[in-house]
């Protein structure tokens, strides 16, 4: 599995990096049929722009997950 967070942040400096990291996956990492990558990250609008609707990424997405805020309560519990 490779995970990367903050992946608008590690962007941030390069215009192509989904251009980049669909070449590296392309190229190399989907060689590997067990290899997971996640891509997290707290700006879901560079995800959204440069990944989920990107057409050189159509058909490499398997899962879209979005988390909502816990409620206070639900925080409580989660730190005891």
């Amino acid at each position: 599995m490779i995970l990367l967070d903050k992946i608008s942040w590690m962007a941030s400096k390069d215009k192509d990096f989904a251009g980049k990291l669909k070449g590296l996956w392309d190229n190399r990492f989907k060689k590997n049929d067990q290899l997971v990558l996640v891509l997290c990250g707290s700006v879901t609008s560079w995800i959204d722009t440069n990944i989920l609707n990107d057409k050189g990424f159509v058909g490499r997405v398997s899962l879209t997950l979005t988390l909502d805020e816990l409620s206070l309560f639900h925080a409580n519990l989660f730190w005891g």
